[in-house]
């Protein structure tokens, strides 16, 4: 297949994260505690299907074009199925609605495994090449790395490091204030696991500072603050 775009090469990676942000948003309601939380997650996952949609379809269409199909059948209605919840259904049968949103999964699930595999794929073939250089303008970091777009370096984060490489890259986000409630929304393993404690999230990001001190950035580990409850972890420019 040909090579993609600088900006299809950004948006599939954005698309990559979009997916997993969705299937973690499933799993939260699907392992909801409670009528509340279940209710709760339904409308996370409706905002992130929503968030995602004309990302991930963008970029369906431009590995398409590039030589790779893409089927993204049955994302689209299942982004159909979950914006159009009725709230007050929401909480007042949350499990209801929650089995529609079940019986749709697969068919959503299976789409947005292609499009993983297929970004996967297309992320894999170099960009072009600048006059005079061999490196790629377009390098992808790869899976559990991050690119500093100031200096260039990339740093990976290795064995264990998936839950703190995940949490960078919500940390790292333009919004950059994010509370405990928003992070264990956004983290992928967090969301899957109903029982992620305010320690446990503190206890990570505590890690992340110091895996940022060992790689001699200690001016990204002062970075990350704790502003209050109300605000949240604070990352300033």
């Amino acid at each position: 297949m040909d090579a993609l775009s600088k900006h299809d090469r950004d948006a599939a990676i954005r698309a990559r994260e979009a997916i997993a942000e969705i299937e973690g948003a499933y799993n939260r309601c699907k392992n909801s505690a409670s009528d509340g939380d279940r209710a709760k997650s339904l409308s996370h996952l409706a905002l992130a299907a929503l968030n995602a949609k004309s990302t991930i379809i963008h970029v369906g269409k431009a590995i398409s074009a590039a030589g790779l199909h893409v089927d993204l059948r049955g994302f689209p209605q299942f982004v159909a199925l979950v914006a159009g919840l009725d709230h007050r259904e929401c909480l007042l049968n949350p499990n209801g609605q929650f089995s529609k949103v079940e019986a749709a999964w697969p068919d959503a699930k299976a789409a947005l495994d292609d499009a993983r595999y297929s970004i996967t794929q297309a992320l894999s073939v170099a960009g072009p090449t600048p006059a005079g250089g061999n490196a790629s303008i377009d390098d992808d970091p790869g899976p559990m790395a991050w690119k500093d777009r100031q200096n260039g370096k990339i740093y990976r984060f290795t064995g264990k490091g998936k839950v703190l490489y995940d949490l960078w890259m919500v940390l790292a986000e333009k919004e950059r204030r994010f509370t405990r409630d928003q992070l264990r929304e956004r983290v992928p393993q967090w969301g899957e696991d109903s029982i992620t404690t305010d320690a446990t999230i503190d206890k990570h990001v505590k890690n992340l500072r110091a895996f940022w001190k060992r790689k001699d950035r200690p001016d990204i580990a002062e970075k990350i603050t704790w502003a209050g409850s109300a605000v949240g972890y604070n990352i300033p420019e």
